[in-house]
């Protein structure tokens, strides 16, 4: 059982609300301070298809409201939360759609890196969206040993990358895992 004061103490670092309307709230607030955004409906992994429809329903309504308070914020995505595992065309379908409606919207989408047995396909898959869109970035993982390849190959070809320092808990044959190491890396 969960310690919910301890779990919303915590979560509220890092998660805007548990709805779309008070994520929204939060942002505003944090646009009029200066801060920059990005809005994730979290989860992954999905376990059918019409979760990862409703996934991108999701993210699609977030891009309208995003639009509708005239909100400068990117939105991040997992690509397991879009089927990835399930059904390699719909995630690209889902993709596809989600990027035509922030194209509109003149919104970027952000492809988040989640553990290693994802990298290839996500690099991947961005490639195959990103020549059509210029509206999406990939997000990399500081402690991974190939992180600097990766990130040399997105920049010499024009990939948007943004880097962050890696939360799931991998292999030290994948991974840093010492914390100084991680953030030296990041830097």
């Amino acid at each position: 059982m969960k310690n919910s004061n301890v779990t919303k103490r915590v979560n509220s670092q890092f998660v805007a609300g548990d709805n779309l309307n008070s994520a929204l709230d939060i942002i505003s607030d944090l646009h009029s301070k200066g801060f920059q955004t990005s809005l994730n409906y979290l989860g992954e992994s999905v376990e059918s298809i019409q979760m990862a429809r409703l996934a991108a329903q999701e993210y699609s309504n977030g891009l309208s409201e995003i639009s509708r308070l005239n909100l400068n914020s990117t939105v991040s995505v997992k690509l397991t939360q879009l089927g990835i595992d399930l059904d390699e065309d719909l995630c690209y379908d889902l993709m596809v759609n989600l990027l035509e409606k922030a194209k509109q919207h003149n919104t970027l989408i952000r492809i988040d890196m989640e553990n290693t047995p994802y990298t290839d396909k996500t690099i991947d898959l961005y490639w195959r969206l990103r020549d059509n869109y210029n509206n999406i970035g990939l997000v990399l993982q500081s402690y991974l040993y190939r992180t600097e390849n990766d990130l040399n190959s997105l920049i010499m070809n024009g990939g948007s990358v943004r880097i962050v320092k890696g939360a799931y808990s991998e292999s030290d044959v994948n991974a840093m895992v010492e914390k100084k190491s991680v953030s030296e890396n990041y830097i």
